[in-house]
C-alpha cells in the first residue's frame, strides 16, 4: 500500500475528505513515501557511531535505537531516538533533533515525567558546530 500511486480522480477523492499530500513529480500522480519509523537520518547515524564508539571503548553497556515508545495520551505516542544503559545500570533515553517544534518539546517534556516514574532521564541531543549538546529534560 505505501507505494502506491494516485491517479488525479483518486486525489480528487482524497482532497474532498480533507486528506492531501505533499508535491509530486508526475503530474496526475503523487507518490506516497514509506514511513519513516525504524530507519535512521543521517544525525541519528552520526549519534549511533559516537554511542557505538563509547560502547567499544567500555562507558556504556549498549544502545539500541527506538527500543521503546511510551503512550502519552490517547492517539498520542511518544517514540525517542536512543535507549542507552550505562554501566552503573542508570538508562537513558535520547531523542537526536536537528530542529525543535514547539510540539516536540511539549511531548517530550510530558514523556520526561512518564519515564522519571520508572527512574530513566530524558535527554535531547543537539549537534552544534561538530559537538553532541545534551539537554536533560527536566520532570517537574
Amino acid at each position: 500500500m505505501f507505494n502506491r500511486r494516485f491517479t488525479a480522480s483518486d486525489l480528487q477523492a482524497l482532497r474532498a475528505r480533507n486528506i492531501s499530500f505533499s508535491k509530486h513529480s508526475e503530474p496526475g500522480e503523487v507518490h506516497v513515501p514509506i514511513p519513516r519509523r525504524g530507519r535512521m537520518n543521517k544525525l541519528e547515524t552520526s549519534r549511533d557511531q559516537y554511542l557505538k564508539a563509547l560502547q567499544y571503548s567500555g562507558s556504556i553497556l549498549d544502545c539500541s535505537f527506538e527500543l521503546f515508545k511510551v503512550r502519552l495520551a490517547t492517539g498520542a505516542w511518544y517514540c525517542w531516538d536512543f535507549t542507552i544503559r550505562y554501566l552503573d545500570g542508570h538508562i537513558v533515553a535520547e531523542d537526536v533533533k536537528g530542529y525543535m517544534w514547539d510540539r516536540d518539546m511539549v511531548r517530550i517534556t510530558v514523556a520526561a515525567k512518564e519515564l522519571a516514574r520508572f527512574g530513566i532521564e530524558l535527554r535531547v541531543v543537539r549537534r552544534i558546530d561538530g559537538q553532541w549538546q545534551e539537554k536533560t529534560i527536566n520532570p517537574d
